[in-house]
């Protein structure tokens, strides 16, 4: 494994946004809590998304880059935490400084396969390999002995949050034998909206 053994302690995972982005990478974080059951292993997010990573599988505490601070501040505070290992599922300029920069004896980055996906869509036409985003989450593991894992997403929700959704629904007229489809159209990116 490159001179990293098994006796890590701390990991940290990166995926500073978006919502769909984060909880695609429970299959990663489920598959790196088996591999590491003893680690103590951290998520980096921006804040106004750490709700969401405090329930991903295997993660024990988010850090949350806050909206006014400075970057080279976060920086500071990944290095004095001093982990094992980092794992960039960003892949973007500020995710691969934390990774170079972060003091963690091995770094392992996602391939987001940007310029590929750029020339896809300019004028220079062609097409890539479509994987899905999981598979390539996955894939920035292998480095870590992390072949094969569970595709399924998932995030743990407590009995608390569960009996509050089934309240309202029942307040709704909606019982639990009842399907559910649930459709979200709207999107931050304009290419990702429904027209």
């Amino acid at each position: 494994m490159d001179g990293i053994g098994d006796n890590i302690m701390k990991i940290l995972i990166v995926r500073f946004s978006s919502l769909g982005d984060i909880v695609l990478t429970s299959p990663a974080t489920r598959a790196l809590r088996l591999k590491y059951p003893e680690a103590h292993i951290s998520f980096a997010v921006k804040a106004m998304y750490a709700s969401i990573a405090c329930l991903l599988p295997g993660v024990d505490s988010v850090i949350s880059l806050k909206p006014d601070q400075p970057f080279l501040s976060f920086l500071h505070q990944i290095r004095e935490e001093s982990f094992d290992i980092i794992v960039d599922l960003h892949a973007n300029p500020r995710s691969i400084i934390l990774g170079r920069l972060g003091r963690a004896s091995k770094t392992v980055t996602y391939n987001n396969r940007r310029l590929a996906r750029m020339r896809m869509v300019s004028r220079f036409g062609g097409s890539i390999e479509t994987r899905h985003t999981i598979e390539n989450y996955l894939s920035a593991l292998n480095p870590l002995g992390i072949e094969r894992a569970n595709h399924q997403t998932e995030l743990q929700v407590g009995a608390n949050e569960e009996q509050s959704v089934a309240d309202r629904l029942m307040h709704s007229g909606i019982g639990a034998e009842q399907t559910l489809l649930g459709i979200a159209p709207g999107a931050s990116s304009t290419v990702k909206q429904w027209p």
